[in-house]
């Protein structure tokens, strides 16, 4: 009898380590998805600005289906990206015309499943204000943007 409490402390002791480990690396795999997707977003953006020298209107863009990147074929798997987010929208969508028309975009991504991960494609200079542009995808922690690198 003693022999099976001592098993039982040892796989209770194990169970306490892993399971904390487990639901960080979750996390963070979850954090990272949501990366890749938002260096899609900011690709097709980019590419869609080399054609047309400008990013989609807020106005005019879809944050449900990613049109007109989509339906331009700048990115093929929009669907795939929105239906892990939040209402399986963008959360934010906005290409402000401050340095000519729709020069700059800002798009963020909120998941769904855990709605504490938020990233941010960005291609303005309106974020830090001091006139810097903010050029990339970022994780947005509590409320600092952390550079994901493209």
């Amino acid at each position: 009898m003693i022999e099976v409490l001592i098993v039982m402390a040892i796989v209770s002791v194990l169970a306490a380590i892993a399971i904390p480990m487990y639901s960080k690396a979750i996390q963070e795999s979850r954090e990272r998805a949501l990366i890749a997707d938002g260096r899609k977003l900011y690709g097709a953006m980019m590419r869609y600005n080399t054609d047309h020298g400008t990013f989609p209107p807020d106005a005019s863009f879809d944050m449900t289906s990613l049109d007109p990147l989509t339906s331009l074929g700048y990115m093929n798997d929009g669907r795939g990206l929105i239906q892990n987010l939040v209402d399986q929208e963008l959360l934010v969508y906005l290409a402000p015309d401050v340095d000519g028309t729709d020069r700059q975009f800002v798009a963020v991504l909120r998941l769904a499943v855990d709605t504490d991960i938020i990233v941010a494609a960005v291609h303005t200079n309106v974020v830090t204000g001091d006139g810097t542009w903010v050029d990339g995808v970022y994780v947005i922690d509590e409320e600092d943007l952390v550079d994901a690198g493209l």
